[in-house]
């Protein structure tokens, strides 16, 4: 970490303590100049849950509730039947099944 700090420093970076977060497996105390790193059992990366059991149950539920969610969001024209068919399908698969399938191939299932 030391180094990251230097050499950022020397291209005129600045490496925000508030914003980084440490996972590790084992207890450790990490610091930038006097200031402790906070240690964290999961976090976001590139809008994915990361855990450091390497969980993704978590992540899946949470994927599964955007979808549900982006459903409810449009259920008044997804559920009512004068509603063409192919509309349905067109926007259940170009704004439901994206934020449900959102970075699977990452998944270890």
């Amino acid at each position: 970490m030391h180094d990251l700090v230097y050499e950022s420093r020397k291209v005129g970076l600045r490496v925000n303590e508030t914003k980084i977060k440490v996972t590790a497996n084992r207890s450790t105390t990490t610091k930038i100049d006097d200031d402790h790193l906070e240690n964290v059992n999961s976090y976001r990366y590139l809008g994915n849950l990361v855990t450091i059991e390497g969980d993704q149950e978590q992540e899946i539920s949470r994927r599964l509730g955007i979808a549900w969610c982006n459903f409810g969001k449009l259920d008044k024209y997804l559920q009512q039947p004068t509603f063409p068919l192919c509309l349905k399908k067109k926007i259940f698969m170009q704004y439901i099944v994206p934020a449900m399938m959102y970075a699977s191939k990452t998944l270890d299932l």
